[in-house]
């Protein structure tokens, strides 16, 4: 919604580290694949970015795709200066393939040197499947630091015994030792083959890993701990951040501190694709990550208030709705198809078509003091809704909005056309 590529046709998962008043902004290509290289966009306000193209290009030893990766200080930073990050290619092994992670490094956040196959971290057959036809992935360390400043990482593995997630360390943020797969209780994603680590934090002595599943519902869940090495267990209130029921609208979320600030970045999805099978996607608004008696809940971020503008006299195409969700509200697309967003028994919130079909329909387990306002983002075909300060979902409409029917109360605002 805020950010969307132009230098290449299709984007995919997000990533951001702050350095010095700026955020660098990383984002996978995917215009023929699941990942062709890495591109940047840089921001000073969280809202309006410059984008710089690419800045890894897949190696010609790549196979099948160029995964996901972060960004870090290494230990040394303060005497040596130098940024880390990873990502992962599918390379073949003889007549395998084998998901292998990546290392470079950078001064600027922008130029990036690859650290060659000397650099390369491996599977861990011990704890982990190592191939493709396994079952196997090796892909996207989200690093934690610690208080000596060496590292403990998670990321998107195959453990030996069953669904889970990589996890190990790192002393000098390059060389990573895998430990055993970290006991986690997956609950609603029991059932499925494969998760993705997405990011984890900590915050009052206790840990918060965010696990993306893409066939789920859910889209991605919130799992706690209280040590790195869990075990973890699903969030008691507010597990799911997503509602994909009928369509990824949001995935893989990741964490970035602005000094003291922590925020989460998102990827929203448009249902069209670029003729090559890979939808078009849109950085989200950036959401305040906030800890209330140890539950994470997303907020509002106030560096967002330049998006809004003065009140609009219809319905735009870019625009706000802000008032009580008290009664159903009718959104008319430009395509003729109606939504309806109401309010539904136990607080959940729905998303319906004018036929009448639940398309999504999510349970936040809201703070009763947080207030009956709604306020629903409007760009394109793309939406969120907050109520009170609090994200509720991300929404991909069928078509743009072209009018609504405003319950009493409701005020339409002008959105900022970001570019």
């Amino acid at each position: 919604m805020i950010f969307q590529t132009k230098r290449f046709s299709a984007a995919w998962d997000t990533w951001m580290f702050y350095h010095q008043g700026v955020i660098y902004l990383y984002y996978l290509i995917t215009e023929h694949s699941p990942g062709e290289g890495v591109g940047c966009a840089t921001s000073r306000d969280g809202v309006h970015f410059t984008d710089h193209g690419m800045v890894i290009e897949a190696s010609d030893k790549m196979e099948f795709y160029l995964g996901t990766g972060a960004v870090w200080k290494s230990p040394e930073f303060e005497r040596d200066g130098w940024f880390f990050c990873n990502y992962s290619e599918w390379r073949r092994d003889e007549d395998r393939l084998r998901q292998t992670i990546l290392f470079a490094r950078s001064k600027d956040l922008l130029k990036w040197e690859k650290l060659g196959d000397q650099a390369a971290f491996l599977p861990d057959t011990f704890w982990y499947r190592e191939y493709q036809d396994e079952g196997a992935r090796w892909d996207c360390i989200f690093p934690l630091k610690r208080q000596d400043g060496s590292y403990w990482g998670y990321w998107t593995a195959a453990p030996q015994n069953g669904p889970g997630v990589g996890f190990g360390e790192s002393l000098d943020g390059l060389t990573w030792r895998a430990m055993p797969s970290r006991e986690i209780h997956l609950g609603p994603f029991a059932l499925e083959r494969e998760v993705e680590a997405g990011a984890a934090c900590c915050h009052d002595g206790k840990y918060y890993l965010m696990v993306g599943c893409y066939p789920h519902p859910d889209g991605v869940g919130i799992y706690t701990a209280d040590s790195p090495q869990g075990p973890f267990y699903p969030q008691e209130k507010g597990f799911a951040l997503f509602s994909n029921r009928s369509h990824m609208h949001g995935y893989f979320p990741r964490f970035v501190w602005l000094g003291e600030e922590m925020l989460v970045n998102f990827h929203q999805v448009y249902r069209e694709e670029n003729g090559k099978g890979r939808f078009y996607t849109a950085l989200a608004p950036l959401k305040k990550a906030c800890f209330e008696e140890g539950i994470l809940r997303l907020k509002w971020w106030m560096g967002n208030d330049c998006l809004l503008g003065a009140p609009l006299d219809s319905i735009q195409k870019e625009c706000v709705l802000e008032g009580p969700l008290a009664q159903a509200w009718e959104l008319s697309l430009e395509n003729g198809e109606s939504v309806r967003i109401m309010r539904v028994e136990d607080g959940k919130i729905r998303f319906e078509r004018g036929s009448g079909d639940v398309e999504e329909e999510i349970q936040k387990d809201l703070p009763e003091n947080c207030g009956k306002e709604a306020r629903l983002l409007v760009g394109g075909a793309l939406t969120e809704l907050y109520v009170g300060e609090y994200f509720v979902t991300s929404y991909t409409l069928r078509a743009p909005l072209r009018s609504a029917e405003i319950p009493a109360g409701l005020t339409c605002l002008a959105l900022e056309r970001v570019k």
